[in-house]
């Protein structure tokens, strides 16, 4: 029958829609909304006559359709029909190969139809647009629940560029995984005769290898080879066009897309040593495009005539990176501190050498400086009194503490770094008296501030001290110390 694809080991689902090869003539047109989707019985391999979607709608509010505005990789549908496909309990399968049609095919849960003839389903499961440039068909591979049926809406490429068919004949097939799609299902295969299978509706899991030298493929199918002692083992794959890789726990030993002087079968051998080997076969090409059909898988194993022990493990090697930071020792300076490696950014005055290199960087220093002049009697004034190199983001706190202290604290906020700084102003109304204190601060955040104390002195200039004050501090200490 034209467009079946017949699996030659263990039950599987098998659903399509084909003519034989003298049929002209498609079936009538019954399955247009998806109230009256064609119901394809579960594991009976249905063979029913070939359908076509001229003449087709689209219902009201039917998704992907360019009237409700949702899209399967940029393209919408038309003259859908419809088909109900039972879950295996694992992924299932399903295609347009063989149709005249561009098509665009998407798979619903029956949980999200609507009771109603509104079909505003709300999510769907998967969807697909075209397979490959080169192939306007459609496949959609999904996780399924066993028992549970799937609707599958089937519709023409609504606008699509190019020489896009939007009614014809539809071919459609559907079929769950193979037994040995997945690695702990692996096939045994005993060394001698060929075993026959195919990697139809076959799937890639997370994390399997998908390519081999460059080389992508997929559908990939599973199997086990017992090596009961040591040896050389020849693993070949035909049928299709192959890929196939040969897996000692979770190493890749070897893998081969054609073998010596073949186009299309595969071959590996290797020295092999008791114990099991995986055996992964998949078709060439990547996900949807990727080949598949018959497969002829075999193991030739020739036991060696003097039985080689396997060279003991190497020991493992030292752990020079306790704290796993990405730096080995003698690098790392602090190896059990993932917060301390060369080339972190050193943060300046913490007590730590993030950086490994000279220590801790302490706090940097204001470069701010001072001259005062004024006029020093029975009281000070101050005619000039002015802060040079003022960083923007710095704060000036002025103190005057004593008598003749009329205006005790000044404040002002630098936003933009200043050479010259005049201050003698806003010490206008102070006449501080003898003994009198004026304190003029200078800090920044994440900086040491600078501390300049003038005492005012009876008919002579004030005595004056240059402090530091590190960041946090609230008592200034000698500039020495920083």
């Amino acid at each position: 029958m034209k467009g079946v694809l017949r699996r030659a080991i263990a039950p599987a689902l098998v659903l399509a829609l084909a003519l034989p090869a003298t049929a002209a003539v498609a079936a009538p047109l019954d399955n247009d909304d998806f109230g009256d989707a064609q119901d394809l019985a579960f594991f009976q391999r249905d063979v029913v006559p070939d359908r076509t979607n001229d003449g087709a709608d689209l219902q009201t509010n039917e998704p992907f359709s360019p009237a409700e505005g949702s899209t399967c990789d940029g393209s919408n549908v038309s003259h859908t029909i419809w088909y109900q496909v039972p879950g295996s309990g694992g992924p299932v399968t399903v295609h347009t190969r063989g149709s005249d049609v561009d098509t665009v095919v998407v798979v619903y849960n029956t949980d999200s139809a609507p009771a109603s003839d509104d079909p505003a389903f709300e999510n769907a499961l998967a969807c697909s647009d075209d397979i490959s440039s080169a192939d306007r068909a459609s496949e959609v591979t999904f996780n399924t629940q066993a028992g549970v049926p799937y609707l599958v809406q089937v519709g023409g490429c609504a606008g699509c560029p190019g020489p896009a068919v939007e009614e014809g004949l539809v071919e459609f097939v559907a079929y769950d995984a193979p037994v040995n799609d997945n690695r702990s299902a692996a096939r045994t295969i005993n060394a001698g005769a060929p075993v026959a299978g195919d990697n139809i509706g076959a799937t890639l899991q997370t994390g399997e290898v998908a390519a081999c030298d460059g080389v992508a493929f997929a559908k990939t199918v599973w199997y086990r080879f017992q090596a009961p002692s040591a040896g050389r083992a020849i693993f070949t794959s035909s049928g299709i066009d192959t890929v196939l890789t040969v897996h000692r726990g979770s190493t890749v030993v070897r893998c081969n897309d054609d073998g010596p002087g073949q186009s299309l079968a595969s071959r590996v051998e290797i020295p092999v040593t008791a114990g099991e080997y995986l055996i992964q076969v998949g078709g060439i090409g990547e996900g949807s495009d990727a080949d598949f059909g018959g497969l002829n898988t075999q193991v030739e194993f020739i036991a060696a005539t003097t039985p080689t022990p396997p060279p003991p493990p190497p020991p493992p090697p030292p752990d020079l990176d306790a704290d796993n930071d990405g730096v080995n020792r003698p690098a790392d300076c602090d190896d059990n501190n993932p917060h301390r490696r060369p080339g972190l950014p050193e943060v300046r005055g913490n007590g730590q050498d993030e950086d490994c290199v000279g220590g801790d960087l302490g706090f940097a220093r204001l470069a701010a400086s001072y001259a005062i002049s004024g006029v020093w009697g029975a009281f000070g004034r101050f005619t000039r009194l002015e802060l040079r190199n003022v960083e923007a983001g710095s704060t000036v706190r002025i103190r005057c503490r004593g008598k003749g202290c009329r205006r005790k604290s000044i404040v002002r906020r630098v936003r933009k770094t200043t050479r010259r700084l005049q201050l003698a102003k806003a010490m206008r109304r102070n006449r501080p008296r003898p003994g009198a204190r004026v304190e003029v601060r200078v800090t920044k955040p994440g900086k040491i501030g600078k501390v300049f104390r003038y005492r005012i002195r009876s008919y002579k200039e004030p005595v004056e001290r240059t402090l530091c004050l590190p960041p946090g501090a609230s008592r200034a200490t000698s500039c020495r110390r920083g």
